[in-house]
């Protein structure tokens, strides 16, 4: 079963992907660093896996972002 990503979780998720750190993603989405830190918990909870590198190499292999 393929896990589930909020759209904002997506959008964190591709800013990642783009290099983004989590202090510029903070930023970006007019959030503070705790909330992006806490969405990329998330993120990689339902993605199983154990780092952000991964998260992301996860999101391209599962066609979740480009």
């Amino acid at each position: 079963m393929q896990a589930i990503l909020t759209q904002t979780e997506l959008v964190v998720l591709q800013w990642l992907a783009e290099g983004k750190r989590i202090p510029e993603i903070a930023i970006i989405r007019d959030r503070s660093e705790k909330t992006i830190e806490t969405q990329m918990s998330d993120i990689r909870r339902k993605l199983d896996v154990s780092n952000s590198n991964h998260a992301v190499a996860e999101g391209f292999r599962k066609g979740l972002i480009r």
